[in-house]
């Protein structure tokens, strides 16, 4: 049986099988968006993705994370609000879109419940 070894290179991961020379890449794309809703338009939001920030975001603007395929979790924060996790499967060459938006509808949550005040959520389909 073949060790599975995984080697970093020029921040681009891949996936090597000890013993052969074959080398596949194993990476996907996250496309993360901060929806134009105008509520707080001059903070930039931080997006972590397995408590790493790998952006900040202005209004309407997005932000393309490569990622290694398999799970993650993806977090927004802006002050002391947030985000609940929002754990994705990433397949190997996949793009997931992801929506990141205050809740403009229900104000009140900034102040009695912070890490529910920000939603990050899968893009849907159209």
């Amino acid at each position: 049986m073949s060790s599975i070894l995984y080697i970093m290179s020029d921040t681009t991961p891949r996936l090597a099988i000890k013993g052969e020379s074959t080398i596949m890449t194993t990476t996907s794309t996250i496309d993360i968006h901060r929806r134009p809703v105008v509520v707080q338009p001059t903070l930039r939001y931080r997006i972590l993705i397995d408590g790493v920030v790998v952006a900040k975001l202005a209004l309407a603007k997005h932000h393309i994370a490569t990622v290694t395929s398999g799970r993650h979790s993806i977090h927004a924060k802006v002050l002391w609000m947030s985000s609940a996790p929002l754990v994705v499967d990433v397949a190997p060459g996949e793009t997931l879109n992801v929506d990141v938006s205050p809740d403009a509808k229900h104000f009140w949550k900034e102040f009695s419940r912070p890490a529910t005040f920000l939603h990050a959520e899968l893009a849907t389909q159209k």
